[in-house]
């Protein structure tokens, strides 16, 4: 088993979120069907998602479709908090070992965490 860190890459995306102003919320991706805030939005839902699928108690509950619209006022707080306890949470080696689920599919938590 091979276990990455997430916590570079967690801390890279916090950079860059903070520099996202309001304005640009509303601006394209390569996605048409996403606005920036709608990707913003859906990268935090999947660090919750992952964070959860990291401790094994996976929640139904997360709409994984990003909707700029559920965006919390400090989001980027928000956001920056759930991408550091996502890297923290799988440096836990029980997470990279037996079942888990993310995005309402059953996968080996090694390969949850590599997708992270």
């Amino acid at each position: 088993m091979t276990m990455i860190d997430h916590g570079a890459a967690a801390a890279r995306m916090t950079e860059l979120l903070a520099r996202v102003t309001d304005e640009q919320l509303t601006g394209p991706t390569p996605c048409a069907n996403y606005r920036l805030g709608d990707l913003i939005e859906h990268i935090g839902t999947l660090a919750l998602a992952f964070t959860q699928a990291a401790g094994k108690a996976p929640s139904d509950d997360l709409v994984p479709d990003g909707d700029a619209a559920r965006l919390e006022p400090d989001w980027r707080g928000t956001i920056a908090a759930q991408l550091g306890e996502l890297a923290v949470a799988w440096r836990d080696p029980a997470a990279w070992t037996g079942m888990t689920k993310a995005g309402g599919l059953d996968m080996p938590g090694e390969m949850a965490g590599q997708v992270t």
